[in-house]
């Protein structure tokens, strides 16, 4: 989590969920979205189509925290098929974690 000020993580489950949320709050992130994917796309409605730095601060400005967090139902549960990994599942989760500025929470 000292790479960026913006990471990405996918796929996650409800276990990843909250370790990365507890490491976020240790090492000064915020979640800035997480939400579900449906084989690998995000809905049509969703507006989270990041095009530039600004896109995270315009869509964490427009919906409110419980609108762009959605913690994951499910753990990630993937499977082998010619040993190529594959997902249980039709879709899973992503996270978007942006660090604080100076160390204050927004």
């Amino acid at each position: 989590m000292r790479v960026s000020d913006i990471i990405h993580c996918a796929p996650i489950g409800r276990n990843d969920f909250r370790v990365l949320e507890a490491l976020a709050e240790k090492e000064n992130f915020d979640i800035i979205a997480c939400r579900r994917m449906t084989f690998g796309r995000l809905s049509k409605s969703d507006e989270f189509l990041a095009e530039n730095i600004h896109s995270y601060y315009d869509y964490k400005e427009k919906y409110p925290t419980e609108q762009r967090i959605q913690s994951p139902i499910e753990n990630v549960e993937i499977f082998k098929i010619l040993n190529y990994p594959h997902l249980k599942t039709g879709g899973v989760n992503f996270i978007v974690l942006e660090r604080r500025k100076n160390g204050v929470k927004s």
